[in-house]
């Protein structure tokens, strides 16, 4: 294991707690990619609700805790989300987490729907609304039976945690979910940002929960085969939305890999290349 800088100048409570994070997660995701289906996607659950129990201090779980935190996230999100909703919009919102996102956007849609394979960052005093409802999944790609019901599906920060054969199972199981013309809107961790998971302070790949990082191409390709007809990317420039056709960004992406791992990620950051290949990714049925 080598130490990063961003890990040496962290205070030392810090550092204990990613040491202990780091053990478990990549002892776990190590164990998720090496089970095979249908095991591994009962085991999604199982190893999740143990780690948000033997690491209750885990980011998630104190964020989750800050209302400050909650509210400018939820408001963040739905800011970014309004333009797709009406009164008559069904949601559904997976990886819900806290699932502040889904109860928050219940005021502007007709139903919502939460999914998440755990229930543990849900706060116990949560009033639901009639609107909405929550479904806590068997496993990583269990969905409701639900077909052609949703207008917009919506998840953040969520692919990277499937197993690459299951994220072709869960993007199938969006496809059949939503109805004609309905969206799925997310967003992923870019690759050439990464790692993005708790390894990220020890290794130039995700070793943790964060089982692949993908860039845009890759997704492209994979949303295809799911069905999804049309790809863009959502970013935004001084204040401006901004659709781009997501052939655009491939474009740049392949710019980009033409230059070594630190070089790549270092253009990567910067303002004119980050707003071009990073942001929500947008597939219309």
């Amino acid at each position: 294991m080598q130490f990063k800088k961003e890990y040496n100048n962290l205070p030392k409570t810090e550092k204990d707690r990613i040491i202990k994070q780091y053990k478990i997660e990549v002892r776990y995701a190590a164990i998720l990619k090496r089970t095979p289906n249908p095991a591994r996607a009962r085991l999604y659950k199982k190893l999740y609700d143990d780690f948000y129990r033997r690491l209750p201090e885990n980011p998630l779980k104190i964020r989750a805790k800050k209302k400050g935190y909650i509210k400018n996230k939820t408001q963040r999100q739905t800011k970014l989300l309004l333009p797709f909703l009406t009164k008559s919009t069904n949601v559904i919102e997976i990886g819900s987490g806290d699932f502040s996102l889904t109860i928050g956007l219940s005021t502007y849609v007709n139903y919502i729907m939460g999914v998440d394979v755990s229930d543990e960052n849900i706060s116990k005093n949560q009033i639901i609304p009639d609107n909405v409802e929550i479904f806590i999944a068997k496993h990583s790609t269990s969905m409701p039976n639900k077909k052609n019901v949703f207008h917009l599906a919506y998840s953040n920060q969520l692919l990277e945690h499937f197993h690459p054969k299951d994220l072709k199972i869960h993007l199938s199981n969006i496809y059949s979910l939503l109805r004609i013309t309905g969206k799925y809107v997310f967003q992923t961790p870019h690759k050439y940002f990464g790692p993005h998971d708790v390894t990220k302070y020890f290794h130039d790949r995700p070793r943790g929960f964060h089982l692949k990082e993908y860039n845009n191409f890759e997704l492209f390709l994979i949303l295809n085969k799911a069905g999804f007809r049309k790809v863009k990317l959502l970013t935004g420039l001084k204040g401006y939305r901004i659709h781009l056709p997501i052939q655009f960004s491939i474009i740049i992406e392949l710019f980009l890999l033409l230059f070594p791992y630190q070089i790549r990620k270092d253009l990567s950051l910067l303002t004119p290349f980050r707003k071009f290949i990073n942001g929500h990714i947008i597939a219309t049925k």
